[in-house]
């Protein structure tokens, strides 16, 4: 009886536990749970971004909630602002080191810069300062291919596409 009445109770437990379990791991492993980012085209992108650059991360900090304002206004329990050793800039003016912020949780967009490895960035200006997010191209070095870092080099060059094709002043 003690075995039938042990069986019962694990096996209602284990919905009960993936219920609450489930969504606070998807958030740590940062999937997206609230983040519904628009196909934007990578000229685009680039023509939307105040400074485009490959950086090192050098270091993040925590800002505090009071300081939120911008993109991120009041929900946001703080962000981060990573400050990153410039290798090349693409867009922007030239800089040594740049800082970014970002949000702090995967519902508001945010992009985890991990410190140390190499990202290239697409930042916009605002109120904040330079702000992206995980709906820019903005993304690790090494996940970045050969093909995108060519398209890329024609849309510095000043070629966007319309359609499938090539035009030239990809920016207004």
């Amino acid at each position: 009886m003690s075995y039938i009445l042990g069986m019962t109770l694990r096996s209602s437990l284990i919905p009960l536990f993936l219920l609450l379990f489930l969504p606070v791991a998807a958030q740590e492993l940062g999937v997206p749970s609230g983040c519904d980012c628009p196909t934007v085209r990578l000229d685009d992108d680039y023509c939307a971004s105040s400074v485009v650059f490959e950086g090192r991360a050098l270091r993040s900090d925590t800002l505090p909630a009071l300081e939120a304002t911008g993109r991120y206004g009041s929900k946001a329990q703080g962000r981060v602002r990573t400050r990153f050793q410039v290798q090349r800039v693409m867009k922007g003016g030239e800089a040594k080191e740049l800082s970014i912020v970002t949000g702090t949780k995967a519902d508001d967009c945010a992009f985890h810069f991990v410190t140390g490895q190499p990202y290239l960035v697409f930042a916009r200006q605002d109120d904040d300062g330079l702000q992206t997010h995980q709906c820019t191209h903005t993304r690790a070095l090494d996940t970045v291919t050969r093909e995108f870092l060519d398209s890329l080099d024609q849309v510095v060059a000043g070629r966007g596409w319309d359609g499938g094709m090539p035009v030239k002043k990809p920016c207004p």
